[in-house]
């Protein structure tokens, strides 16, 4: 199995701080009444390019879900909930694609309308992972699985006539699923218009979906039902979560926009992060939030939108509002989407939006707005409009909110002699295939991974600043730890279970806001701010990749395979590989060497190959317990991990110990190494 690398990481450039400075207190005022700054589009006005085939006659459209392709995004959908039309799916050109069984129009009182859709990519259910679309409408709850190599759906849920959920009252009309970074479990928050609602979790039954209630009205134990509005009378408009952050988002048309915890076990009361202009204190938004949607442009960084239309006529009429994604939800701007070529979005209910390359027109992205009153006036066919994501957003995402600095009680920072070198913290991980961590020197355990029935820990990759890592399991469920943020799973479905392609390494961005997961076919999935860069999937391999790792400049990476083959991708160079040799033992992990002008191969034997790098000994000529399992650069030279937790160290830097004395009830699968300056120098 591979090993992690260690990053050594060179000091940040620093600059004395004065005593006089210290913590930065924020004005005390409601967050969203503190501006966000970023380079955002100069108008207020943004124009369509698409607009999907309208529905039928006196047919509501009323919510879109924009399905990311996870194997080619430019294959994305448009999922829509067109009420009696029932769920409609249209391609990025805006071409509706007739599904059987699927978009043809719902039979009451069988299936009823559909009123709310949402999807999510990677959804565990059992051992295999899918992408999921949920639709509700006339109280009922729908899944559909949807298959990335042809863009169809298919009814999955447990009961074909869909699902009752245990309720109290009102009837279930809107939908956002959530995928847990904590548990990698899928939700579903399912609302009725009058605002209860539940925290619904998708399970598997014989290989279709069900759900059991984790938060919200039970009957078996009685539970009080969760009711979000704050006012009387008051009506839900729509809802989002953010799974990164663990935030669920809460429309409440006369009151605002709540926000709440997002785990089953958070607390059922929110905190309301914009108010109506009339409101006390005033915020932004119309008497009328319907609405929301996410888009995530980088770890934690992004936008939260709104659909605010007011009444026709009215000063906010057929606005949408920007938010900072970030803790706090600062408020940045509102725009519309005006008449052009195609015409506006008018008295807009549903909204969503996704970044990254969707392909002709959506470079950047999309923005999608359901519009009620399409050419032709009130009486005309409904649709929906798609806005390339630049003209509403910068896609680069918000600049950092500014604060204001209150009071400075006394602080003290790190200081150093001139000439006085620190030395970098030492130490090393190891993580076995049952995901438990055991940390050795200054390395410090944030946790180990719970795992899945059926899967094993098989990497650990330390963050930039040595105070986290993430733990990637062969099913490819990312735990992250520490100051590690999880930016998602591998979705199973890009996996080949025919030719056993499981997932074996995973490895850091240079800047730590992303990371590349590998897999045995040499397959390279990016999450975050990695690049792909290419991968060996249309190559027949000799042998399967087991171990990866990015070039010292993170613009490219290595991979190397068990007949020792060695993959070179971006700037990462080749210098020479075993795959053309007849090896003792299958070669484990690739290392390269400290100036990163060549590599170092083990094999599972104790064996080293030097290409371009110092030999500094090996264990090949040594009788081991049990064989090596991995490698990563140590000092001037390397470090090796038995299964067994032995360490065979070649390298000036001191030994911190092993595991070879008392072996864990679980074999070792890979090794990591710190080697980053004091955190308070980082």
């Amino acid at each position: 199995m591979p090993a992690t690398r260690s990053q050594t990481i060179p000091a940040a450039s620093r600059r004395t701080i004065g005593a006089a400075l210290g913590l930065v207190l924020v004005v005390a005022a409601a967050p969203f009444l503190r501006p966000a700054s970023a380079a955002q589009p100069t108008t207020d006005a943004a124009t369509a390019s698409v607009e999907t085939t309208p529905a039928g006659a006196s047919v509501p459209t009323v919510d879109p879900a924009v399905w990311v392709n996870p194997q080619d995004p430019t294959k994305s959908l448009i999922l829509a909930a067109n009420s009696t039309d029932g769920l409609a799916v249209y391609d990025m050109t805006g071409a509706k694609t007739v599904q059987a069984g699927v978009t043809a129009p719902p039979k009451p009182p069988a299936l009823g309308a559909v009123t709310g859709v949402d999807s999510r990519n990677g959804v565990t259910l059992g051992t295999s992972a899918l992408s999921v679309a949920t639709a509700v409408g006339d109280g009922l709850v729908h899944f559909y699985s949807i298959d990335p190599a042809n863009g169809k759906l298919a009814n999955d849920t447990s009961t074909a006539t869909g699902i009752v959920p245990d309720w109290h009252q009102g009837k279930i009309s809107a939908v956002c699923m959530y995928q847990s970074p904590v548990s990698h479990n899928t939700f579903a928050f399912v609302m009725s218009a009058d605002g209860e609602m539940e925290q619904l979790q998708l399970v598997d039954n014989a290989g279709k979906i069900n759900v059991q209630t984790v938060r919200g009205y039970h009957t078996t134990p009685t539970t009080a039902a969760w009711d979000v509005t704050a006012n009387p009378g008051s009506a839900i408009g729509g809802c989002v979560a953010d799974d990164e952050t663990q935030t669920l988002y809460v429309s409440e048309k006369t009151a605002g926009i709540w926000k709440f915890g997002a785990e089953p076990g958070d607390p059922m009361t929110g905190t309301l992060i914009d108010t109506p202009t009339g409101a006390t204190p005033a915020g932004h938004l119309s008497p009328k939030t319907l609405g929301l949607a996410l888009v995530r442009t980088g770890a934690g960084a992004g936008y939260l939108l709104a659909s605010s239309p007011d009444a026709v006529g009215g000063p906010l009429a057929d606005s949408f509002m920007v938010y900072d994604r970030a803790a706090g939800n600062a408020y940045i701007r509102s725009f519309h989407v005006a008449a052009g070529t195609i015409d506006n979005c008018t008295q807009t209910d549903g909204i969503d939006a996704a970044a990254g390359n969707l392909g002709t027109g959506f470079a950047s992205g999309v923005f999608v707005c359901q519009d009620q009153h399409n050419t032709g006036g009130k009486a005309a066919p409904q649709n929906y409009k798609l806005v390339p994501l630049e003209q509403i957003v910068d896609p680069a995402g918000p600049a950092v909110t500014t604060t204001t600095i209150i009071s400075a009680p006394p602080v003290t920072t790190p200081t150093t002699a001139p000439g006085q070198v620190v030395p970098n913290r030492s130490g090393y991980w190891m993580v076995g295939s049952d995901g438990r961590v055991f940390n050795f020197g200054e390395a410090k355990s944030f946790g180990d991974a719970t795992l899945v029935a059926g899967a094993q820990a098989v990497d650990l990759e330390p963050t930039p600043s040595g105070n986290g890592y993430w733990v990637v399991d062969d099913f490819g469920h990312v735990f992250a730890k520490g100051d590690a943020r999880a930016y998602g799973d591998v979705d199973k479905s890009l996996l080949s279970p025919a030719s056993g392609e499981v997932v074996t390494s995973i490895s850091s961005t240079k800047s730590g806001n992303g990371y590349w997961v590998f897999t045995t076919m040499g397959r390279v999935i990016p999450f975050g701010d990695a690049t792909f860069l290419g991968d060996m999937t249309k190559t027949k391999l000799n042998g399967p990749v087991l171990d990866s790792i990015p070039s010292a400049s993170g613009n490219g990476y290595y991979m190397v395979a068990s007949d020792g083959g060695i993959f070179t991708f971006g700037d990462a160079a080749y210098k020479g590989s075993m795959g053309d040799k007849k090896l003792n033992a299958p070669v484990q992990s690739l290392v390269p060497d400290a100036d990163g002008s060549g590599y170092w191969l083990v094999a599972s034997d104790g064996g080293i190959f030097a290409f371009d790098a110092p030999f500094k000994g090996s264990m090949g000529a040594i009788k081991l317990n049990k064989p090596v399992t991995g490698m990563v650069r140590f000092g001037n030279g390397y470090l090796m991990v038995a299964t067994d937790g032995g360490i065979f160290s070649f390298s000036d830097k001191k030994f911190q110990g092993s595991l070879g004395d008392n072996p864990p009830a679980k074999p070792i699968t890979s090794v990591a190494v710190l080697d980053v300056p004091p955190s308070g120098l980082i």
